[in-house]
């Protein structure tokens, strides 16, 4: 996918054009930070085996909770590729949600 500059005014649908946003991570790429903060992870963790200290604690920490929010983006990632943007995936509960109520 080529990053392309989203205009200002767009009138209608665009037909054929795909926009990645900056904000926006593919999920290859959260996989290879996931991957690379896990190794520094377990490098600081080694560390932390022999010895404590209080400035690879608090880096540990700062690691774990990036690697959260990795996490995060990923599982997010993954059902925009299986079910589609979450403004359509509203829509299409709420449209079953009518149709059970009718029925």
């Amino acid at each position: 996918m080529q990053k392309q500059r989203i205009p200002k005014f767009c009138p209608g649908n665009v037909q054929g054009t795909w926009y990645v946003l900056p904000t926006m991570k593919t999920l290859p790429t959260i996989q290879v930070q996931i991957e690379r903060l896990s190794q520094e992870r377990s490098i600081v963790n080694r560390t932390l085996s022999e010895g404590h200290d209080l400035k690879l604690a608090t880096e540990r920490e700062r690691i774990n909770a990036e690697l959260g929010k990795l996490w995060d983006a990923a599982r997010q990632a993954r059902v925009r590729i299986t079910h589609g943007e979450r403004d359509s995936i509203i829509a299409r509960a709420r449209k079953e949600e009518r149709l059970e109520r009718a029925a």
